[in-house]
């Protein structure tokens, strides 16, 4: 637990004989610290200095778009219209993107093709700022009155589907994906034992044959099984998130992403494809490390999906600039009960602890690593061809818990 005192202004080089000085004071809490009287203090301290302050620059990070040459129009444009660029608030744009999206699949889920939202709560500066940046993409929006007219063929353009995985959402109390133009349900309607049964016995095979592997021990396999949970339950991150906020109000950090890391030859990609599957009955492939930027992201993340934007094999720079923009993804990004993909990777090198990541990054190392022979080629192919349908039944519990929670 630090501790920062000095200036509002921090300064690298101060000290103090002009005024301003910087100094941190490392105080060590054991055991509850959330109800120790210092860090109370502290916080009820930081509270104060919060009410009397504006963040700096706000939202310009995510208005950034993807190509770094345009950056310098959209950080004048912003400096110019006093922090409110195009007089659209970022986040009541965020918000209605992912309502729209969100509707958009319901509509399609229950058989309609035209999504109506109602505009009444958002500024119409902010709405005409959605309607004109998804029509330059095809999208046929309509504003008609208070309301936005939709149709759910906006789902399935390049521009709602590049960079970006299946949508996913939950209607009816049962998680639904689409993909390609079809949707489809992940949700059992029954807890079948036996059915449970043979998905869990799928999985643990797949688990199971990391025994083949040079060092294919048990903390290899208990990594690749705390892989596949984490998937699991990456859809439902954001109802954490949301209870998380309503119960701590000043915490900002929201579940922690994931990095699944080690040699090359361990299995990781196998292990994206086999979670994929998992989680769409589908063999799907991950994103790519060239989709891994801040703009992408951010852009994929609006689309009111809470499928996990999983990405395979990240070169070793993509690691190091998520460590420039990760701490926003959730800090920031996250619009209170707004519907958000996890962030979950595989790479080849870890991340630094030490860094802004440090704390919101969970870290499954895994050592082993495959021959490239024929048996394992035959073995893995099989595998993924049987999956599991062990999501189907885990997305009926965690409904089921959520609405009795």
């Amino acid at each position: 637990f630090k501790d920062v005192n000095g200036s509002a202004n921090p300064t690298m080089k101060g000290s103090g004989g002009k005024g301003q000085s910087n100094r941190i004071t490392v105080v060590k809490i054991k055991g509850d610290y959330e109800n120790d009287d210092y860090y109370l203090e502290c916080m009820k301290q930081w509270d104060w200095y919060e009410k009397k302050t504006v963040p700096f620059l706000s939202s310009l990070l995510e208005l950034l778009p993807e190509p770094e040459e345009e950056w310098k129009n959209v950080v004048v444009r912003w400096l110019e219209s006093d922090s409110d660029a195009d007089l659209a608030d970022t986040v009541e744009v965020r918000k209605i993107q992912q309502e729209l999206g969100k509707g958009l699949h319901e509509t399609s889920v229950q058989g309609n093709t035209i999504y109506q939202m109602s505009t009444d709560n958002y500024s119409s500066s902010s709405v005409d700022k959605v309607v004109e940046q998804l029509n330059k993409h095809g999208f046929g929006l309509e504003q008609v009155g208070n309301s936005i007219h939709a149709p759910i063929s906006g789902l399935d353009l390049d521009a709602y589907t590049k960079s970006s995985m299946p949508m996913m959402t939950i209607v009816d109390d049962k998680v639904w994906i689409r993909v390609a133009g079809r949707n489809y349900c992940r949700t059992v309607d029954d807890l079948d034992q036996a059915g449970i049964d043979e998905a869990l016995n799928s999985l643990e095979q797949y688990i199971a044959s990391v025994s083949k592997a040079h060092r294919g021990d048990r903390r290899a396999k208990m990594a690749l099984a705390e892989y596949l949970l984490t998937v699991m339950t990456a859809p439902f991150d954001h109802l954490y998130m949301a209870e998380r906020r309503r119960k701590f109000t000043r915490l900002r950090e929201g579940p922690r992403m994931t990095s699944y890391y080690g040699t090359a030859g361990n299995g990781k990609t196998y292990a994206c494809r086999y979670a994929l599957k998992m989680l769409t009955g589908l063999d799907i492939e991950a994103l790519t490390s060239g989709d891994f930027t801040q703009a992408a992201v951010l852009t994929a993340a609006r689309k009111g999906s809470i499928f996990p934007l999983v990405f395979d094999d990240l070169q070793k720079d993509r690691v190091r600039e998520w460590g420039t923009w990760g701490k926003f993804y959730w800090d920031d990004g996250f619009v209170d009960r707004s519907l958000y993909p996890q962030l979950i990777i595989t790479a080849n090198d870890r991340i630094d602890s030490g860094g802004p990541l440090g704390r919101r990054v969970r870290e499954i190392a895994m050592h082993a690593t495959f021959s490239a022979s024929e048996e394992n080629s035959v073995l893995v192919e099989e595998l993924l061809q049987a999956n599991t349908n062990i999501f189907l039944y885990f997305s009926k519990l965690m409904i089921e818990r959520w609405a009795q929670a």
